[in-house]
């Protein structure tokens, strides 16, 4: 029987997957109210004065757009403003389905569509499909649906798998927003129109205007007024793309946050190429550089350390889910000299401008930390076990110099606590992870800096990553490598998992 940690594991792994199906349940009970909600704003049957709908002002204005636009040319009903509308829905939901980024998002909208026609014919009012004369009406708006939506692209794509088309999701969230919001207003809101459209392109202001026929009709305003505002929350949920969250990393010379970028974005690597995904990770030369010095079969770790006066900018940036993606940037400096006791200052102002602008790493990370969501900070776990200086005063400093920030501690070289971990409870850290965790905080608590920190920063965990590591014949702690001479990491994934859900 599946224990409740099992179970958190499983929801936290599949969370796409559950909001997906909750999105669908939502889509599926919205859809027939919604659809009822439109035709009764429209249809206005009400014999309430004066009447809504049948004379109100996006009646009127539809009337007028279909008396300049269509008759001239198809000389027909009002029947052609609902096809080049219904035209140009298809077409931007069309170029929405092939978006890499929305296709889930768009197979969902289809359904509520099938599930609206459905209800619309159920109602008997369903369009005269079968009636021809309709259809260039129908095609010119999905021909614009493609048009305004960025469907050029297609022209000219060099791998479909990588298109998108914000434009297209974009207006069709204000295509829904502004029907659902006009749809309320005409079914509730009583009001004298002040347009009058009765035949060809002429339109004229009403004789009057009388502020007493102002009024509202609250039969059922509540339950619209509900459904309404859940449609297009979840509309926006789905036309919204992906949010772009930066982490930037610090710790003292010396305590790993150069090895933990490489791990994040090696571990990055892994799952894009797992996930077959297209989008780019982008990495800066310095931390390809270093990858490739790591990648050799003959190093032990990364050989050329930062020469004094050398800063070397290490970045990447990747996409976290596929059914709500997200942009995540994960960028450090990689430096020679002490710069965190300045830092604070630079941060608030209180370092000379002029002085802050000469030092290329200083500004650096000040800019670095300024325009991060969240700040990392990294704890050496090595000179944690050796009872060293871990250098994290100034972490609170910088906490408290920087506002609206989040903050996350990381513990890099943590393969020694994996040794005791094993030792203590006979469990490999790697498959027991999360106790591993425990086990690590744990340890750390014993530190009163370590536990000031956890309790000044945003998060309450400290996240233990490593490189799995042997002893070679020098005595010296180097990486093991796998079959294909890769280096094997822990922790990672459950960190890449972290900046997503931040």
């Amino acid at each position: 029987m599946p224990n409740a940690s099992n179970i958190i594991e499983y929801a936290r792994k599949n969370k796409e997957k559950f909001s997906l199906i909750g999105y669908f349940i939502l889509i599926l009970i919205l859809s027939v109210p919604l659809v009822q909600m439109f035709i009764e704003a429209w249809d206005a049957t009400r014999t309430t004065s004066p009447p809504i709908g049948s004379s109100g002002l996006s009646r009127s204005i539809s009337r007028a757009v279909r008396f300049g636009l269509f008759d001239p040319i198809l000389d027909s009903s009002h029947q052609n403003v609902s096809f080049f509308g219904f035209g140009l829905y298809l077409g931007l939901l069309s170029l929405m389905s092939i978006d890499i980024k929305k296709r889930w998002q768009a197979v969902l909208l289809w359904i509520g569509t099938i599930v609206g026609i459905i209800a619309i014919t159920a109602s008997g009012r369903l369009f005269a499909l079968a009636d021809w004369a309709q259809f260039p009406a129908f095609a010119g708006g999905a021909a614009a649906g493609l048009f305004v939506g960025g469907g050029q692209k297609l022209l000219r794509f060099d791998n479909i798998r990588t298109l998108e088309f914000r434009r297209a999701s974009r207006i069709l969230y204000l295509l829904f927003a502004i029907l659902t919001v006009i749809s309320l207003l005409e079914l509730h809101i009583q009001y004298p129109n002040p347009l009058a459209v009765e035949s060809g392109p002429t339109v004229e202001l009403s004789s009057s205007v009388d502020s007493n026929e102002f009024g509202v009709d609250s039969n059922g305003l509540v339950s619209n007024f509900l459904i309404s505002g859940a449609f297009i929350f979840t509309v926006r949920r789905f036309v919204q793309y992906e949010a772009n969250k930066d982490f930037f990393i610090l710790g003292p010379r010396g305590s790993g946050k150069s090895l933990f970028l490489i791990g994040c974005y090696l571990e990055a690597l892994d799952q894009r190429d797992l996930n077959d995904s297209q989008s780019p990770l982008a990495p800066s030369k310095d931390l390809m550089d270093m990858i490739a010095s790591l990648e050799q079969q003959d190093t032990d770790w990364i050989v050329e350390a930062t020469e004094p006066g050398e800063l070397k900018n290490l970045n990447f940036q990747y996409t976290h889910g596929t059914v709500f993606p997200m942009n995540i940037g994960v960028s450090a400096a990689d430096y020679a000299g002490e710069y965190l006791s300045r830092l604070p200052d630079a941060i608030t102002g209180a370092v000379e401008e002029q002085e802050s602008n000469g030092d290329v790493t200083l500004r650096r990370l000040s800019e670095g930390v300024q325009q991060a969501d969240t700040v990392i900070f990294v704890i050496d776990l090595e000179r944690f076990a050796d009872n060293e200086s871990l250098d994290i005063a100034e972490y609170f400093s910088i906490i408290q110099s920087t506002n609206n920030k989040e903050e996350m501690g990381v513990a890099a070289i943590a393969d020694i606590l994996a040794e005791e971990f094993r030792e203590e409870h006979g469990l490999d850290a790697h498959l027991y992870y999360d106790e591993f965790i425990d086990f690590v905080n744990a340890r750390l608590q014993q530190s009163e800096n370590i536990g000031a920190l956890i309790t000044e920063s945003s998060d309450n965990e400290i996240y233990p990553v490593y490189y799995q590591t042997k002893i070679n014949e020098s005595g010296e702690r180097v990486p093991m490598r796998g079959e294909t001479g890769s280096v094997m990491t822990v922790g990672f994934d459950r960190i890449l998992q972290k900046f997503g859900e931040n």
